[in-house]
């Protein structure tokens, strides 16, 4: 970075200054790690507007038809099979551990 001083202002100018860029940068960071934290992986729209996220507690889904299970099985479709495996709540959580971390994805267990 480049400082200019103002004429008859020391360099306690540039630090000052300094300190109070890296001050905002940091309070930048923390606001946008924290908004991360709480917003990210959350659809409001699809948990019928639910600000917070809604805590599953079901052990099993319904399929469509037995094809529809088996893509599930076979993993040649996206969804919830049984809740030790994933499950919405736990979705959430990862896509906010991967937004966090800088990540594409995050796996977490028990």
């Amino acid at each position: 970075m480049v400082f200019s001083v103002p004429a008859g202002q020391g360099l306690e100018f540039c630090f000052n200054d300094l300190n109070k860029l890296k001050t905002k940068r940091k309070m930048s960071h923390l606001k946008n790690f924290a908004t991360k934290a709480i917003h990210t992986g959350h659809d409001v729209k699809s948990t019928s507007g639910t600000r917070a996220v809604p805590i599953y507690q079901t052990t099993s889904y319904v399929f469509e038809n037995s094809d529809h299970a088996a893509d599930l099985f076979n993993l040649s479709k996206l969804g919830y099979i049984y809740t030790r495996l994933t499950n919405p709540t736990c979705d959430i959580l990862e896509h906010r551990h991967a937004a966090l971390e800088g990540g594409i994805g995050a796996v977490n267990t028990l």
